[in-house]
């Protein structure tokens, strides 16, 4: 599997994407994309952080498990055999 570029990763406040308060979800997606190998686009992650399933202003992001497996299938990783706990 060939390595997401961290350098390439979008980071919060850039490409339209809120600078103040998706933090933890973007840490999330950061790891969705090291093991899927590439990297969500703009379009992608706000589009996740628009869906009140992955994150909400108020609340921050949902469960690490449900956040990282929602990126994970946006990037085109199935995780049917994948398991991604929270404890």
């Amino acid at each position: 599997m060939e390595e997401a570029n961290i350098a390439d990763q979008i980071l919060m406040g850039t490409n339209g994407i809120s600078g103040d308060g998706p933090c933890l979800a973007m840490v999330y997606f950061g790891i969705a994309q090291t093991y899927a190998g590439r990297n969500l686009t703009a379009e992608q992650i706000n589009t996740m952080l628009a869906d009140q399933t992955i994150y909400t202003k108020d609340d921050g992001a949902r469960a690490p498990n449900i956040v990282i497996s929602r990126a994970l299938n946006v990037l085109g990783v199935d995780t049917s055999n994948l398991s991604i706990t929270f404890e």
